[in-house]
């Protein structure tokens, strides 16, 4: 496609590069997510150099990060490498791109060159493609994925990429499992935005299945004495950035991640890592041919100290046969109480937000 014709589709709206760029977007644009959207890429057009990007706020404060434009385009060319992505390959962009994740999307397809169709972000990104629309890259978060791969035409769009990438939340076991129908590499991303977007992917499907992540080329990761990972790479501009997420590093370039160092708990002195504790609750509950989410919380306890709650989202329902089933596999572990609640909070990437959930409901 040449220079001036040059175009991205949003929401099934046809934009031109060179409109785009002399375009007033806020008066011409009413939705806010496309006006936001195209508001970010007028800006890149237009070489910008340092941009304003918020956290997710799912483990505190939303905060906000100067990330410069140089970072994004080596952090763009380093997924690109990993992927085996080229100018031309056609990319989705349909995970909120208020955060780094999505607004990356946005950013590799100009700085590669990629066809560009964003979504506004959706449980099932899929529901408005017309028939026969493929794309080679796509990015989503577990909820969009677990939703699409209910629907055989959505399967057969998906296994036309060449890679996906799944992030902004855990790929629990359930949709693991579910996924293998995925015959194109489907892969976990592990980032930040400090370290703008994923610094490591972690194949989830067969054939050549990852068991830990692994990290793009030029990072290099450690660990502090806390067992969090270390992570320095181009895309922290060669600074040395510490994170709060436990991790067992395997060799220099894969790591298994445990869980965040803030959810490590102490419960009648035995130390629980809940995303631990939760993997095995999981497996536990598709015994029982539940799917429901689910989360531990804690609670102050006068004897305990600090006292596991299990926290199921949706109706109430008698739970003696699960807390039954706790006590006898988790033992020691077991949460102390199972509470039903109608709705978990989230935030805009779609990661449940642990802590709004728990000040909403055990407060």
């Amino acid at each position: 496609m040449s220079e001036e014709n040059k175009y991205l589709e949003i929401n099934g709206k046809k934009v031109f590069f060179d409109d785009l760029i002399h375009m007033r977007v806020s008066e011409k644009w009413k939705d806010a997510y496309e006006r936001d959207t195209l508001q970010f890429i007028q800006s890149w057009l237009k070489g910008k150099k340092e941009f304003t990007i918020h956290t997710s706020g799912s483990t505190g404060k939303p905060k906000a990060i100067e990330i410069n434009r140089d970072i994004m385009k080596k952090s763009a060319k380093m997924t690109a490498r990993a992927l085996h992505l080229t100018a031309g390959d056609t990319a989705l962009a349909c995970i909120n791109a208020n955060y780094i994740g999505g607004k990356m999307m946005l950013v590799r397809a100009l700085t590669l060159d990629m066809p560009l169709t964003i979504i506004s972000p959706a449980s099932n990104p899929f529901t408005h493609l017309k028939e026969g629309v493929y794309f080679d890259f796509i990015a989503l978060v577990p909820l969009q994925l677990d939703n699409l791969l209910g629907n055989e035409s959505s399967v057969r769009t998906l296994n036309k990429a060449k890679s996906i990438i799944v992030g902004g939340a855990p790929v629990g076991k359930h949709l693991n499992q579910e996924l293998q129908i995925v015959k194109v590499p489907v892969y976990a991303t592990y980032g930040m935005t400090e370290t703008v977007s994923h610094i490591a992917l972690k194949k989830l499907n067969e054939p050549g299945k990852d068991r830990y992540f692994k990290v793009l080329r030029e990072v290099t990761i450690g660990q502090d004495h806390r067992e969090c990972l270390t992570i320095q790479s181009p895309v922290t501009g060669g600074k040395k950035i510490i994170t709060n997420d436990r991790v067992k590093i395997i060799n220099e370039h894969e790591f298994e991640w445990l869980g965040r160092i803030d959810n490590v708990v102490n419960t009648g002195g035995i130390k629980v890592q809940l995303e631990e504790l939760e993997s095995k609750i999981e497996a536990l509950l598709a015994g029982l041919d539940r799917k429901e989410n689910f989360m531990i919380c804690v609670k102050e306890d006068a004897k305990l100290g600090q006292k596991l709650i299990l926290l199921l989202e949706g109706d109430k329902r008698e739970e003696d046969e699960l807390e039954a089933l706790l006590k006898t596999k988790l033992s020691y572990h077991a949460p102390r109480e199972i509470i039903s609640v109608p709705e978990f909070s989230r935030t805009g990437t779609g990661k449940i937000n642990r802590l709004l959930t728990m000040k909403k409901y055990l407060d």
